[in-house]
Parts: structure tokens; C-alpha cells; sequence
């Protein structure tokens, strides 16, 4: 006879053998749990009743939150101060009456002795304070999403101590708020537990019970064909049902997803908890679950599910990739492996704040610092300008010898925040993914050559402004295509009339501005435009999650064929009468996969005046000039800048075929100082 535990909901199962006592227990508990199940039911219905009653009574008695500083200017709460020193936090203090609704305060703990206490990681929603909580005698101004965590987090049966961060943080006071930002790595780390609270969407219960059963069946499956050494597919076992993946769909396309702090809140937390539709879901088996579904090679059950859901779909990946982006780094953290800031800054640049300092401050608590002066230099100051902030953060990743931020820089893409210098990344602004970061040398793109270099990689200026790079000049670009590839952004349908728009200006380019024979690979113009518009490079099946053997450079000579397919069938809608229609899709997504690899980032296809292809940002210009940068890993875009001297702007990095091997570098000869601004 076992036993077997299933968290918050103290659900217990019994096992026993086929034998007659066996038999007759467990129809004498069954019988039991019915009737307990029924009583529960109508204890529910009937308190849920008399909840709900209760809350619309002491609603319609508050003031209207658009007049509260109007009506009640002597009951407004005000923060009492927080020693630093002593490392203060606040929690809430939470009880529910059936007669008196919920009784709530604010009360003062140092973090090392505090009591035991949820913290809440949620998304905030709208900004707008347009609800008040009745604190200590005082009403506090707040948002829909902390009043439904209140209203949902109070309990008949016991207190409660909660953190919210929108409550416990004084917001209007940038002092407080940069010292208890700093601290919020350790007080989501002591919490007894991190609630995941979903609960901000109307969810039926039905839908959450379908999910729950999807998940247990899937973890059941996943066991067994682990154990037979079988290939994950839907089509080999029922995995559920078309509503059960509608409401997986849904989990995952909630917005929550997309937020920046929840990186630190659930990645620093001893135990996380979903909470949705009014049921606690385990966050190591469900981002487990999504990880091994939707990441792991060979598993083709979430992908061949999830096409039903077209509507979601780009949603939908999103969500799985950041599950699985802090499944990574939670696992990371877990076996002591340090995490730089330049990781992190890599890893979340999908990830969205409200403040745009957030971007930064919110991984903070998740990297490495060795010194009190790295603690300075990046330490959360909301006194400075979202500028300075980042600057400072380029700076000191720059300082530490990681060019790699560089190729996050520049002005070919769309910026949101002004005024940066342009080396500076916009962490605003979704970013190329950086393939080169971590790949051994001799494995990955090396335009420097194999050889040492005897140049300095990188000076920071004292002009805080500028740097200044060692670089040899190649070439200038002539001709820029007018059609991007389509990137694959979050919430951005793609279709093969996109594909085909700019594949047929690229190859207009090509075929007017470049001579038959392509004279630095010794390659027809046909297979070095083909290798050009996937980077020559593609990702190896059978490769591990962040594995950084995971690309072959050159690409393998049969992508010629795949990328025949691709033009004929996915482009054009030709037929192939040798290969079947599951080839041809096999085909397609292969290359197409490449080619995202190469350019997904909307990048635009490129001629020089010396007849060389490139890949360059959407926002490159004519007579933009490409550069070998001594230790860097792609070849950069220089714009000369508007004032008169021998100052650059960084447009951005680039591929251009025929050099990523070393074949132009002459071991720095040639190079010269170039100052950027």
C-alpha cells in the first residue's frame, strides 16, 4: 500500500493489491470520497455565495476611486520609511471575514527575520490606480490586477502574509524603490513559496480540470516512451483532446509570460506554484512538461498540436520559448553556474518591462558580480535616465571584454529609446539573436582569421559617448534590397507571399549586380547566392538545447537541394512528382528554418561595389561600409557620422560571403582606428 502526495491540494491516492480486502477498502473509500465530494460541493456553492455577496456590499460602499483624493484627503495611506541598513520589507497582512469582508494592513519586517510569507508574481496590467485597498485605516490608490490578488488571496480559515511588490515598494519614492529592487533576488528566494498568479482572466473550471488531465497524461506518456527508447508523436498515442491543447493554448498565450521580472521571481524562488482558474499547477512539472513538448528534438506532439490553433500560434511559441528560457536559467542557477550579465541581457531581450531601466534591473539578482564596484556600476538607481542606464550597463559589459554586446548595437534596426549613442543596444527593442555567443573557435563564423591577434580588441573613451575599435575597411555597399525577410517577431503572421517577395528581390540583385563566377569562394553565382541567403551555415537536427555545436559551417552541399524545394513548392506552388507531400514539407521547413536562422530578424539582402552578397539590418543604407572589427565574430556596418571628423555611427553586424573564414584579414595590417559615437 502507497501513498502519494499531490501538493497544495492535499490530495491523497491509495494503491493497494488485486486482493479481496483491496477491493472492498477501496469501494468503502470511493463511497466515502462521493459523499465527501458532494458535501464539499454544496459547503462551496454556499460559502462562494456569501463571499460574493459580502464583496458587492463593501464595494458599493467605497468611494469611487476617480474621486477618492477628493472625498477622503485625511484617509489617504502613507508609506512609513524603510531602514535599509536593517534591510526592512513590508508585507501584507490579510483576513477574511463573513461578516466583516477582509481586514488588511501593512507591517514592517527586516528580511532576515521575517515570518513566513507568500510572494506573488503576476503581470500588472494596466497601469492605472483605480482601485483602493483599505489599509490600517487608510485607503491605497491601486491597480485592478493588486485588488483581485487581495480579493483572491484572502482567506476565511487563516492570516496570510503576502508580498506585491506594487504594494510592499513604495512606488513614488526612487530611493526606496532602487534599495528594495536590489533586495528582490532574496525576497522572492525566502518566500515560503512564489504564487504565479494567473487569475487576472475568467477562466471555467471545466477548462482548467481538461488542462490538469491533459498534463498528468502527457507526464504519463512521456515517462513510458522515455522508458522504450520511443520518438515523441502524437500520432503514435491519443495525447488529448482538441479542447484539452485549446486550453493549453490559452495558459501559454497569457501575458504574464512576456514580463521581465518573472525571469528573477520564479528563477530565485525555493517553490513556485501556478495558480489558475482557482487550481495550483507545480512549476517544475508544468515548465518540464512545456520544455520537453516544445523544445526537445525529436518531440513533435506540441508543434503538430498547436497548428489548430493558428490564430495563437506566434503567441503561443513565445510563451513556450520563455517557460523554456527560465526553465534554462532557473536549472542554471540551481547547479551554482554563474550567469553574466551579457547572457542574461541575450537571453530576455524578447521580454517586455513598463520601465524601460527594467530591462536591466530586473537581472540584477540573476548574474555574477565579483567586486563592489560591478555592484555600482549596474546596482537599480531609478534617479537615472533610461539612457544612462544604459550606457553605464554597455560600458561595463564592454569593460569586462564582451564584445559580443556590440553585435546587439547599432542603427540598422528600429530603436525605441532616443538619443543613444550607437553602439549602445536599445534593450527596448527586440534584437537579432546573437548564434555566436559560446561557440568554440574553429566551430562558429571567424573573420579575423585563425591566427593571434596583436591588436587591441576595444578602448572605452573617457568621453563616455564614444569608444573606439580597431578595424580593417572591406568594401561599401552599393545596392540594398527593398524587400526585408519577413521576421519571424512575436504576433507577426508570415506567409509564403512574404518569402517570395523577398526572395525575388534578392535574386534581382544578384543576377543584375554580380559576376557569374563568385571569385573569393570560387562558387557559381546560383550556389553562392543560395548559401548567402542562409548564412551558409544551418543547425544540425539531432542538436541539443543550447548546444554550441549546434550549427555546420560551411552548409552541407544537399541544401541545394532542399533549397530547390523550397523556391519550387513553398514559393511558387509547384509540384514534385519525385518526392511526396510529406518530403516536400520536410524539405521546406529545412531550409526555411536556415534561412530564419540567417536573416529572421527582418534582415534585408545586400551587394557591395566589389560584387560581394551580404546580409545586412533593415536599416542599412547605400554607401554604409562593411569592416573586419579584430575579435569579432562577424564583420560590422560603419556610417560616417554627421559632424565633420573621424567619428562613426555603428549601423550593425552583417554577413558577407566569402570572408567569415579569415580570407581578407591580413593579420591586422590594414586596420585603422575608428571612433564611434
Amino acid at each position: 500500500m502507497s501513498f502519494r502526495y499531490f501538493g497544495d491540494r492535499e490530495r491523497v491516492e491509495l494503491y493497494t493489491n488485486d486482493s479481496l480486502v483491496g477491493l472492498g477498502l477501496r469501494l468503502w473509500l470511493t463511497g466515502i470520497t462521493r459523499v465527501g465530494t458532494g458535501v464539499y460541493k454544496v459547503f462551496s456553492f454556499v460559502l462562494q455565495k456569501w463571499t460574493d455577496s459580502t464583496t458587492y456590499l463593501f464595494e458599493i460602499s467605497r468611494p469611487l476611486p476617480g474621486r477618492y483624493q477628493q472625498e477622503l484627503p485625511e484617509n489617504i495611506y502613507v508609506y512609513n520609511s524603510l531602514n535599509p541598513l536593517r534591510r526592512d520589507i513590508r508585507l501584507i497582512k490579510l483576513k477574511r471575514s463573513p461578516f466583516t469582508g477582509i481586514s488588511s494592513s501593512l507591517e514592517t519586517f527586516s528580511l532576515e527575520n521575517a515570518p513566513k510569507y507568500e510572494a506573488i508574481s503576476y503581470t500588472w496590467g494596466s497601469p492605472t490606480k483605480d482601485h483602493l485597498v483599505f489599509f490600517d485605516g487608510n485607503w491605497l490608490p491601486t491597480t485592478r490586477s493588486v485588488y483581485r490578488i487581495i480579493q483572491d488571496r484572502a482567506s476565511y480559515f487563516r492570516t496570510r502574509l503576502l508580498w506585491i511588490d506594487a504594494v510592499c515598494i513604495n512606488q513614488e519614492n526612487d530611493a526606496e524603490k532602487s534599495v528594495q529592487v536590489s533586495m528582490m533576488g532574496e525576497i522572492y528566494h525566502q518566500a515560503e513559496r512564489v504564487i504565479i498568479w494567473l487569475g487576472d482572466i475568467r477562466v471555467r473550471s471545466s477548462e482548467v480540470t481538461t488542462l490538469m488531465f491533459l498534463l498528468e497524461k502527457l507526464n504519463y506518456n512521456i515517462r513510458n516512451f522515455e522508458e522504450r527508447m520511443l520518438r515523441l508523436d502524437s500520432q503514435q498515442f491519443n495525447a488529448g483532446t482538441h479542447e484539452s491543447w485549446e486550453a493549453l493554448g490559452r495558459m501559454l498565450t497569457h501575458p504574464y509570460w512576456q514580463r521581465t521580472w518573472i525571469i528573477q521571481e520564479i528563477a530565485k524562488a525555493r517553490t513556485v506554484h501556478i495558480l489558475y482558474g482557482g487550481r495550483y499547477i507545480s512549476w517544475d512539472f508544468f515548465s518540464l512538461m512545456v520544455h520537453q513538448l516544445g523544445i526537445e528534438p525529436g518531440n513533435r506532439i506540441m508543434a503538430q498540436e498547436l497548428v489548430i490553433l493558428k490564430n495563437d500560434l506566434f503567441e503561443i511559441l513565445s510563451g513556450v520559448i520563455q517557460i523554456h528560457l527560465i526553465w534554462v536559467i532557473r536549472e542554471t542557477l540551481t547547479q551554482g553556474k554563474p550567469l553574466s550579465l551579457e547572457e542574461a541581457l541575450s537571453y530576455t531581450y524578447q521580454c517586455m518591462a513598463t520601465d524601460a531601466r527594467d530591462k536591466v534591473f530586473a537581472l540584477g539578482n540573476l548574474v555574477l558580480l565579483t567586486d563592489m564596484e560591478e555592484q555600482t556600476d549596474i546596482q537599480p538607481n531609478y534617479s537615472l535616465a533610461v539612457q544612462q542606464v544604459y550606457i553605464r550597463t554597455a560600458r561595463y559589459i564592454l569593460s569586462r571584454q564582451a564584445n559580443i554586446i556590440l553585435l546587439h548595437g547599432g542603427i540598422g534596426q528600429k530603436r525605441n529609446v532616443s538619443d543613444l549613442p550607437s553602439w549602445v543596444p536599445d534593450w527596448t527593442a527586440q534584437q537579432p539573436q546573437i548564434y555566436e555567443t559560446g561557440v568554440p573557435a574553429g566551430r562558429g563564423y571567424n573573420p579575423c582569421g585563425p591566427g593571434p591577434l596583436n591588436l587591441p580588441l576595444l578602448t572605452l573613451s573617457p568621453n563616455l559617448l564614444e569608444i573606439s575599435i580597431q578595424a580593417i575597411p572591406l568594401s561599401q555597399i552599393l545596392h540594398v534590397s527593398s524587400v526585408a525577410c519577413p521576421t519571424s517577431a512575436r504576433g507577426q503572421q508570415i506567409d509564403a507571399k512574404s518569402f517570395k517577395s523577398f526572395y525575388q528581390a534578392a535574386r534581382l540583385m544578384v543576377f543584375s549586380h554580380c559576376p557569374r563566377k563568385y571569385t573569393l569562394t570560387n562558387q557559381n553565382r546560383a550556389e553562392a547566392f543560395w548559401r548567402t541567403l542562409i548564412g551558409d551555415r544551418h543547425q544540425r537536427p539531432d542538436h541539443q538545447p543550447n548546444d554550441s555545436t549546434r550549427f555546420r559551417w560551411p552548409a552541407q552541399p544537399e541544401y541545394e537541394q532542399l533549397f530547390q524545394v523550397w523556391r519550387n513548392c513553398a514559393l511558387f506552388g509547384l509540384k514534385d512528382r519525385q518526392l511526396s507531400d510529406d518530403q516536400v514539407k520536410t524539405a521546406s521547413f529545412a531550409f526555411g528554418r536556415a534561412l530564419d536562422t540567417a536573416c529572421g530578424d527582418g534582415r534585408k539582402f545586400a551587394v557591395t561595389q566589389d560584387g560581394m552578397m551580404a546580409l545586412v539590418p533593415s536599416l542599412t543604407e547605400v554607401g554604409d561600409v562593411v569592416v573586419l572589427v579584430a575579435g569579432f565574430a562577424k564583420p560590422v556596418l560603419l556610417r560616417r557620422g554627421e559632424m565633420e571628423g573621424e567619428s562613426w555611427k555603428l549601423v550593425g553586424d552583417c554577413y558577407v560571403h566569402g570572408v567569415m573564414g579569415g580570407e581578407l584579414w591580413d593579420g591586422g595590417k590594414k586596420a585603422r582606428e575608428f571612433i564611434i559615437c
